[in-house]
């Protein structure tokens, strides 16, 4: 009778809801996998069927994946209108699946740069992208430094510079300076190469974006960055302004009209996915 419960059970939930059972039983018990292979049972952004993609076990990105074999992006419409060759520069680029997802999408038309300090994101990301893009095991600042990176076990999207509330543990990270990493690659790119810049740094992306020298931003095509209402680490609001001005315009998800000075001054209260271009 209880074996028959259990079956009832467990079969009348959801793929996700499975997924966080399992989660919470294997946390509990110390048990959870670092990383696990999800095996494409289709053509999909992500691969043909049968690739493996690599994860840290968690209740998100991990989740998202098995529902829809790829990780949705917005950007990817946008890269696809793109004849030119392309320079992507993935900063935070977590386990690789939105380059892995450029690099399907435009072949040997993209050149991919990933910075990534978290370890363990590092190796699946080296995994994803098996040599199709150069792999950067540090993260980007306004000086060469050791930091701590805050981490969360059940999201491993969620590592962050900044110290928020609740995480889970820290890993000791390098970071190196912002304008030296992008000089090396775009100093010698073609100016007939399309620049694509893509920001997913929880909560620091606006204030590595007011870093960014303007004789670097003029050669940038398009700025993708993730937009979040985090007010606890100071970035100069003047050279905000000047940076995002280069752009010529601002293209949201759903197509919502969005003011600069809200963006510069954290008016909106909400995360908002965003791409500026020239």
């Amino acid at each position: 009778m209880l074996k028959k419960f259990l079956i009832n059970k467990i079969f009348r939930n959801k793929p996700k809801d499975l997924l966080l059972i399992f989660y919470e039983l294997f946390s509990k018990y110390i048990a959870v996998p670092n990383i696990i292979g999800l095996k494409l049972n289709k053509n999909t952004a992500l691969g043909n069927k049968g690739d493996i993609i690599y994860l840290p076990f968690d209740k998100y990105i991990t989740w998202w994946v098995i529902k829809e074999g790829e990780y949705k992006h917005f950007l990817l419409k946008q890269i696809n209108k793109i004849n030119n060759n392309i320079i992507f520069i993935d900063i935070g680029a977590n386990a690789g699946l939105v380059s892995k997802q450029i690099y399907n999408l435009k072949k040997n038309k993209v050149s991919i740069y990933s910075f990534e300090p978290d370890s363990l994101n590092y190796l699946c990301l080296t995994m994803n992208l098996k040599g199709k893009a150069k792999c950067n095991n540090f993260g980007l600042d306004d000086k060469n430094a050791e930091k701590n990176l805050y981490k969360f076990s059940d999201n491993h999207g969620k590592s962050s510079l900044i110290k928020k509330d609740k995480f889970d543990n820290y890993e000791k990270i390098k970071v190196r300076n912002i304008n030296t990493e992008l000089s090396k690659i775009l100093n010698n790119s073609n100016n007939n190469d399309k620049v694509v810049i893509k920001l997913d740094t929880e909560g620091y992306d606006l204030f590595l974006i007011s870093l960014i020298s303007n004789d670097l931003m003029k050669k940038v095509d398009y700025l993708c960055f993730e937009y979040q209402n985090i007010d606890n680490y100071n970035f100069n609001k003047e050279l905000l302004l000047e940076k995002l001005q280069i752009f010529r315009k601002c293209i949201t998800e759903n197509k919502l009209k969005i003011n600069l000075s809200d963006i510069i001054n954290l008016k909106i209260n909400k995360q908002i996915d965003l791409v500026f271009k020239k």
